[in-house]
């Protein structure tokens, strides 16, 4: 006698010199699908581990699909058969799935999609992403029975840090050196959403313009998600300084962008003149600060002037005397530089002229050349943002 194993029809025995054929009755033959072993879930292959995305960043993921095997004819003392099973093609999977954070075009089944980082502030902070794959039960033939749906098998998740970048003071300025009293010439950045980590902050542009507080463009810091700058130079332009940050054994990055403002220049807002004693005048020259982005200036801020000639005659034989360049604080919206003269018992020569009306006389009698300096009293020292002439007439003063 032949026994012949056939996949569906099972067991037929066929009788040898006789003409008899006996079939088996089937169904006493029929055996169990088992959905087992449990698939193998989808391999997520991007990203292919932690990663940093900056807020409203997006992150490409893929995947490779799962896979199935279900057994037939297990039992307590058969291990039965394995055979393949096919996965899904219905397009719901892979399916993926993110503990925040939006799918792109709302879109999160396939083998690639792209996630979305969250834009509002509030919401940085660690997420996962995982994603999940279906079988395609092949049909159980008849007489056979059981089940060869396994349900969906999910992948290990990975991990992506959402961040960004906060700086404190929002303004930080240059003053060559020189210390404002009411401006921050220092600042810090954060790296919100981690904290225990290893981070390498980097100025990869502008390097000239600011320094870490160890004097380098890069610093190392660990377990603290902050670090700290100083100003070494004003901006060009607006955010022509960038710093970027990483995380040790973390992919990607974050950056920020910095302007450090400067005092640059001073615009001439009006003259005033009025007399001075009887023989002399005192006129104002008004002026108000702008910094690098032609922004006005409005907090009081130290300024100074700094003579760069000797007094040079312009009248024969006067002997006005040049004054000693001094510095203060001034409002930077309006302020005013006092140049005058008063001659009480007639020693000067010329003699001074209370301002004449109605006009102003045109006699020149000395002059000399300075710089206006924004960031300290001191003769010399801060930023240096105008030059000028400052020449007497016999009856008023004026910026030339």
């Amino acid at each position: 006698m032949i026994r012949k194993r056939a996949f569906s029809t099972r067991w037929v025995e066929l009788t040898m010199g006789v003409c008899l054929v006996l079939i088996v009755v089937r169904g006493a033959f029929a055996e169990v699908w088992t959905a087992a072993p449990a698939p193998t879930p989808p391999t997520i292959t991007a990203p292919s581990g932690p990663t940093m995305l900056m807020l409203g960043e997006t992150l490409t993921c893929t995947c490779t699909r799962g896979s199935d095997k279900d057994t037939l004819g297990a039992s307590a003392c058969e291990p039965g058969v394995q055979y393949d099973d096919e996965m899904t093609t219905s397009g719901n999977y892979p399916e993926w799935s993110a503990s925040g954070g939006t799918w792109q075009n709302g879109n999160n089944k396939g083998t690639s999609v792209v996630w979305v980082a969250p834009t509002d502030p509030g919401l940085v902070g660690t997420y996962t992403i995982w994603v999940k794959d279906d079988d395609l039960p092949k049909a159980i033939v008849p007489p056979d029975t059981g089940n060869r749906n396994d349900g969906p098998a999910q992948s290990a998740s990975k991990t992506v840090y959402v961040v960004n970048i906060t700086q404190s003071p929002e303004d930080v300025w240059w003053f060559n050196g020189c210390d404002a009293a009411l401006y921050c010439e220092t600042g810090t950045l954060t790296l919100n959403g981690v904290l225990f980590f290893t981070f390498d902050w980097e100025v990869v542009q502008g390097q000239d313009k600011i320094d870490f507080w160890n004097d380098m463009d890069e610093q190392i810091v660990v377990n603290n998600n902050t670090v700290s700058f100083k100003s070494t130079a004003g901006s060009a332009d607006e955010d022509d300084v960038k710093v970027e940050v990483r995380l040790s054994g973390v992919s990607g990055k974050a950056s920020k962008l910095l302007t450090i403002y400067m005092p640059k220049k001073l615009t001439h807002l009006r003259d005033t003149d009025s007399p001075w004693g009887q023989w002399g005048y005192l006129s104002e020259i008004h002026y108000s600060i702008q910094d690098n982005l032609d922004r006005p200036m409005v907090d009081d801020i130290e300024l100074n002037e700094q003579w760069t000639s000797n007094d040079v005659s312009n009248y024969t034989g006067e002997n006005w005397p040049q004054p000693s360049p001094t510095g203060g604080t001034r409002d930077p919206t309006d302020w005013q530089d006092y140049f005058g003269i008063t001659d009480p018992n007639l020693t000067f020569t010329p003699t001074p002229l209370n301002p004449q009306k109605p006009s102003l006389g045109t006699t020149k009698v000395d002059h000399w050349s300075g710089d206006w300096y924004v960031g300290s009293v001191t003769p010399g020292l801060g930023v240096k943002v105008h030059s000028t002439v400052w020449q007497s007439y016999q009856d008023h003063g004026r910026h030339e």
